[in-house]
Parts: structure tokens; C-alpha cells; sequence
């Protein structure tokens, strides 16, 4: 270890490994964040749901439910990706058809920086990250696939990008080969690292087919000992810029390489050079180059994130294809992530327990059982009830002023709030108002139900003579003729869907019409929402509230569950109990298996203990897994 003289020189090296040290500990964390948002985003999509998620530094995610087979996941707009073979099965030739769900990411930096091997990646390479799951959405480890799986993976170039990326040099050809005896003009590079590639790309000022390039190692080329031989024309024409692509199978190791560059007298049988040797052709053959060109000479390698030993390592990496913007790689496997604990579960002895069935000796365990089930039998009697009463609700209502000659249509969503005595049976009418023309008066009203209930949305179709254009203003009221408390109402929100251009308008009240609450009024001006409004926190929290306390809470959405909801009550009351009786086996299968006292790292709170076992064991491993399948299949 060297020690610095110059305290500048320390304090820069205590920033750079405190940094790295930061970086080590927050990274992980991010990408755990990450991982949980996207198996969440996961488990609510559908076999053939994609999802692309793009952030303004140009982080990309994408992330599918698909059934194999799998050809191409592109990532980003820069080209990056992954490609698979016809045969590619991640669970390595079992069950190969199964659904399957992946989560690709593409970083725009690099994200393990404070590993070691991080030098050997270029300042502007992107990051891919490639997460598969199987049908239960648990990871999967692909390794040792029989076909490799082709990786691409861009870089940029410019203010934020590679800084590495070697600019062109102009090289004076005319000159230098009219001032030499052997008319070749010479270049070299080295290779450093094993599993290198290496880009030659030049832009002659004036390209001609007599024009070669030969390339060789240890020494200089010539025409009848070399390694390699093009003429120019022959190579990848990009714009201007011939580009020569030499995979690491083509190269001789690490260590220095000597390129030639020359070109061919008019009179000289280009063929000749399909067997130098043999056709005996010498330097006589050549002359003075007659073009000046740019040349570029620079070496890409692939290299894989090892979260065990926290290295980047090129190990079963293979350079397929590079320029200065992709390089493409072939691997047979996939990075992972992830740790884990796992408590070892209590065997079942069937001997035992059919041995020991008797009903006196298990009074607990069938007085619990015989109660839970007669409560789920009660409760699926109810939620029957419920779903019946609750397909009554769904549809749109046609207002009862619309007029058969009509034809404009617009579908209006209204939104009670959920709050004590929200809802009214008096009369409510209203004028929206647009650019172009604003209604009469027009009523809410349904013959075949009550509607303005608590905590209910009430669709209505709306039939006018023509276009309203964009709506401006809402003007609501209700007569107060409902009787006790079901005079007021308390009005979240409605909106307005244009039903033949899609357009929606929204406007928020969250007040009440009443005479007895906040100003006492019955009549409401109300404007069309704007992005603002839409954000303020009082709106937000409203609608998130109900929507997450009605339908995304299981056990409170028994009882709470929206109407057009497509989870009915029956499939709630039976995901619950089926999770409940999954959490008291393995309760069983942990009985005594861990300690009553919290270890290293546990929580001791009055009578009540924690440790890491009780938490991690049973619940990450065995339960939690099985919650978004039971919930998935119901649905």
C-alpha cells in the first residue's frame, strides 16, 4: 500500500474510498427497492402484458408476463437487448412451455463502480440487467444454457458519455510512403486483457480498390507473412468509415499488434494476393499510397457483475461484434441477485397423525377448525348476496332528459365521498358548460335503483345534440328534498369522457351540498380540473385512501368492495381463508423449530419476541410467495 505525500493527494484518495464504501452498502439497497417494485408491478399483469418505464437520465425497465418461446427483449433507444435461440429454456429443459415473466433493465451508468474490475468497463457503457421468473414469479438461475444467449450492449459517446473512446488520427500517407524504401505505412496497438476485441476503423479522403490493409503479430507485416489481408473496399462501409472487427477467437492473446496500410500499382493482378507465396509477389508490386486517411484502433471486452465475490469478471463472456456505440456478446448465463435464510420446517409424520385423529385428544384443533368453517360457510352465504346485489349496480344509467334525435354522447362517472352521511336521495341536477355550447338542465335519476350512495360511483350516459368542445365549468345543485340525513351530499369528484374522441374532464369538488355542513350551500360552481389540482394532496389522498382501503386491502374488501370491482366478494372471502389456514400450517411446520427469544439482530418488546428466523423463515419463504398466487388465480 502506497501512502501519499501530498495531503491533497490523501484527502482525494479518503473521498474516493469513502465514497466507494457508501456506494457499496446504498447499491445493493436501491436495486432490492427496485426488485420489489417490479415483482409487484408483476404479479398484476397478465401473460402477454408488457410494460416499457423510461426515466429522464435515461434509465429504461421493461418488464413482460410472456409464454415462451422467447426470441428478443430490445431495451432502451440505443439498441440494447438480449436475443435467445429456439431452444432457450431458463428452467434448463424443464418445463419449458411455462409462463414466464422477466424483468430487463438498462442503467445508463455504471452501477457496481466501487467493485473491483470497474476499470475495465468504459466510462459511458450502459448497464443490462436481465431478472427471469418462473409461473410463481421466483427467480430463476440461468446458467449453463446448451445455446448462448446473445447480449447487446450500447455505449455512449459525447459530453456525458466515453470519454476512453480514442478520436480519429489523420495519418499523411502520401508523405510518409513516398519518403520509405517498402511503400506500407505502419500502425500498432496492444491488447491487454485476455478476451479483447479489437476495432480497426478507417475513412480513407479518397478510397480506391487498390487499397490493403494487413495486420500481424509480433511483427510487421508483409506482403507474403502476415496474419490478416483486406483490401479496404471489402469491409463494412459505414458512412465513409470502413470498420474491421477482429473477435477474440481471431486474435493471438494479449501484446502488440503491427497493422500495414498500402496500396497496389494500377497494373497489379489484385487476385495475385488469394496466394502471395506462391505467385511470388513482392514490394514491386506497390506504390506511393495516393490518399491520406483517419484511422481509429481501439479494444471492447464484455464483462459480467459477480455479486458473490464483488468483482466484474469477463469469465464465459464472448465478443461477438463491437463499434464505438454496441458491442454485441454471447453468454450462457445470466447475472443474479439475491440472498437468503431458510429455517428448516417441522416433518409430518402421516403415521402419527392418522394414529392420533381421536376428537378428545385434538379438541383445540377441531373446535378451531369446525368455527373457521362454519364462519367461511356464513360469510360465502353473505358475499353471495353481495355479488348479486352488487351486478345490479354495473352499467351506465341513460339520463332520463336525454332526447332519442341526440346522438353526441358523453359518459359521466360521479364519485360520492366516503364520509359519514355522504349520501342523498334529493334530486340532483347540474349545466356543464364547454367552448362551444353548454347543456340544460339536466338530472341524475335511475328508475331501477337508488343511486349517490356512500362511497359508490354511478355511471350515466349523457346524450346531447352536438359537440360541447373542451368543458370549462360544472354548475351543480340538488333540491334538499331527501328527508333527515339523506338531504346533503358530499360530492368527490365527477367526469366527463367525450365517448367519440376519448377526451376526459375532470371537476373536484371533495365539499358538501347541505345546508347544515361547511357554507351551508347547496349549489356548487365548479371549474374544470387542471394538473395542479389534480396533484393537491388532499385529492390524492382521498381516492387513494378508498381505492386501496376498498379493493386493495383483502380482508377490509370483503366487506368494502367496489361494485365494478372484477374481484367479486366470494373470491375475496375464499382467498382469505385459504390464507389464513396456509399461515396456520406453517406456524405448525415452524412450532419450536426457532427460538422463543429474539437473537442477534431480534426485537424483545414486553411479552412479545421477534428474531430473524421467526420473520424470514416462514414468511419470505414459504407464505408471502404463495399470497399473489391465490389472489392471481381468483382473478
Amino acid at each position: 500500500m502506497v501512502i501519499p505525500e501530498d495531503p491533497f493527494e490523501v484527502l482525494q484518495c479518503n473521498v474516493r474510498d469513502v465514497t466507494k464504501e457508501r456506494a457499496a452498502r446504498l447499491v445493493p439497497l436501491i436495486e432490492k427497492t427496485l426488485d420489489h417494485i417490479t415483482e409487484s408491478l408483476l404479479k398484476r399483469m397478465l401473460i402477454g402484458e408488457s410494460h416499457n418505464l423510461s426515466t429522464p437520465n435515461d434509465m429504461h425497465l421493461k418488464m413482460a408476463k410472456f409464454v415462451p418461446k422467447l426470441t428478443r427483449i430490445p431495451i432502451g433507444n440505443k439498441g440494447g437487448g438480449f436475443e435467445f435461440s429456439d431452444s432457450f429454456c431458463p428452467q434448463n429443459n424443464k418445463d419449458c412451455m411455462a409462463p414466464l415473466a422477466y424483468s430487463a433493465r438498462e442503467w445508463p451508468f455504471i452501477t457496481h463502480s466501487y467493485a473491483d474490475g470497474s476499470n475495465k468497463l468504459a466510462p459511458g457503457t450502459k448497464i443490462l440487467d436481465l431478472i427471469m421468473y418462473d409461473k410463481k414469479l421466483e427467480r430463476l438461475d440461468v446458467s449453463d444454457q446448451a445455446d448462448d444467449i446473445i447480449t447487446s450492449i450500447p455505449r455512449t459517446a459525447g459530453k456525458m458519455g466515453n470519454s476512453s473512446l480514442p478520436d480519429f488520427e489523420l495519418v499523411n500517407a502520401t508523405y510518409e510512403s513516398a519518403n520509405q524504401l517498402i511503400k506500407i505505412v505502419y500502425t500498432n496497438f496492444n491488447i491487454t486483457k485476455n478476451g479483447s476485441s479489437v476495432n480497426l476503423e478507417i475513412i480513407p479522403v479518397a478510397p480506391n480498390p487498390r487499397l490493403f490493409i494487413i495486420v500481424s503479430k509480433p511483427r510487421l507485416p508483409t506482403l507474403t507473412d502476415f496474419e490478416y489481408f483486406k483490401y479496404v473496399t471489402e469491409l463494412s462501409d459505414n458512412n465513409g468509415t470502413y470498420e474491421w472487427f477482429f473477435p477474440p477467437t481471431a486474435l493471438n492473446g494479449t501484446g502488440r499488434y503491427f497493422v500495414g496500410i498500402g496500396e497496389f500499382k494500377p497494373s497489379f493482378n489484385l487476385n495475385l494476393m488469394n496466394d502471395p507465396k506462391g505467385n511470388n509477389v513482392s514490394g514491386s508490386a506497390l506504390q506511393n499510397v495516393s490518399t491520406n486517411y483517419h484511422i481509429r484502433i481501439y479494444t471492447s471486452g464484455c464483462y459480467f457483475f459477480n455479486s458473490s465475490k464483488k468483482e466484474w469478471q469477463s469469465t464465459g463472456m464472448k465478443v461477438t461484434h463491437s463499434n464505438h456505440l454496441l458491442t454485441t456478446c454471447n453468454t450462457s448465463h445470466l447475472t443474479s441477485f439475491g440472498s437468503g435464510m431458510f429455517v428448516m420446517p417441522n416433518t409430518i409424520d402421516f403415521n402419527y397423525v392418522f394414529a392420533n385423529m381421536g376428537f378428545a385428544d385434538n379438541l383445540t384443533i377441531y373446535l378451531t377448525l369446525i368455527m373457521s368453517l362454519s364462519i367461511f360457510i356464513l360469510l360465502m352465504i353473505w358475499a353471495r348476496m353481495k355479488d348479486k346485489k352488487d351486478t345490479e349496480k354495473l352499467g351506465a344509467t341513460p339520463l332520463p332528459d336525454n332526447k332519442v334525435e341526440d346522438k353526441y354522447f358523453y359518459e359521466v362517472l360521479v364519485f360520492t365521498g366516503n364520509v359519514r352521511g355522504a349520501q342523498t336521495d334529493s334530486l340532483v341536477q347540474f349545466i356543464v358548460s364547454g367552448e362551444e355550447d353548454e347543456t340544460d338542465v339536466r338530472t341524475f335519476a335511475d328508475p331501477k335503483r337508488k343511486i349517490l350512495r356512500k362511497d359508490a360511483v354511478d355511471v350515466f350516459v349523457m346524450a346531447v345534440s352536438r359537440p360541447l368542445g373542451p368543458l370549462q365549468f360544472l354548475r351543480i345543485w340538488h333540491d334538499n328534498s331527501g328527508k333527515g340525513p339523506n338531504a346533503s351530499w358530499y360530492l368527490s369528484y365527477i367526469v366527463f369522457r367525450d365517448v367519440q374522441s376519448g377526451e376526459k374532464f375532470e371537476f373536484i369538488a371533495n365539499q358538501w351540498l347541505g345546508v347544515e355542513y361547511d357554507d351551508g350551500q347547496i349549489d356548487r360552481l365548479l371549474p374544470v380540473a387542471g394538473a395542479e389540482q389534480k396533484r393537491q394532496f388532499k385529492h390524492l389522498f382521498n381516492t387513494t385512501k378508498n381505492k386501496n382501503l376498498s379493493d386493495g386491502h383483502l380482508w377490509f374488501s370483503v366487506f368494502l368492495r367496489p361494485a365494478r370491482s372484477r374481484f367479486t366478494r366470494c373470491q375475496r372471502v375464499g382467498s382469505c381463508f385459504a390464507l389464513l389456514f396456509l399461515s396456520m400450517l406453517v406456524n405448525a411446520m415452524w412450532y419450536d423449530r426457532v427460538p422463543e427469544q429474539p437473537g442477534t439482530g431480534g426485537l424483545n418488546f414486553g411479552p412479545f419476541s421477534l428474531s430473524p428466523e421467526q420473520s424470514r423463515g416462514p414468511k419470505t419463504d414459504v407464505d408471502r410467495p404463495c399470497k399473489p398466487d391465490i389472489v392471481f388465480f381468483c382473478t
